[in-house]
């Protein structure tokens, strides 16, 4: 175990070597490239909670082309979600979901039957 003011030599070596300005344990001349149209776009987007209305801003590589204006000005991309924080019983301690249809509901509803 080390103590506060203790200085191990190994934690000194790797220390020395990230200050040092090294890009970290990879081989020499190997590039630290990203392939190019490989990873999807990072944005931020609005969640809003179907149930309850609720809304936050984050970050997300989904999109919608429905969008909203935000508090700070913005216009971000819409995402709406059946749970979120706000409505878990997880997280809020008691059933806080208002029933927006049963699932058999929804399914009829979403494929037009009676």
């Amino acid at each position: 175990m080390l103590l506060q003011n203790e200085q191990h030599p190994v934690i000194l070596l790797l220390c020395a070597y990230f200050n040092s300005g090294s890009s970290g344990f990879r081989a020499e001349g190997v590039e630290n490239e990203m392939k190019p149209n490989l990873h999807p776009t990072y944005n931020k987007v609005v969640f809003v909670d179907a149930s309850s209305g609720y809304k936050f801003l984050s970050g997300s590589t989904m999109s919608s082309s429905e969008t909203i204006e935000w508090e700070d000005g913005n216009t971000y991309p819409v995402i709406k979600v059946d749970v979120s924080s706000d409505t878990h019983p997880f997280y809020t301690g008691r059933q806080k979901f208002t029933d927006v249809g049963g699932r058999v509901d929804r399914f009829k509803k979403k494929y037009n039957l009676k």
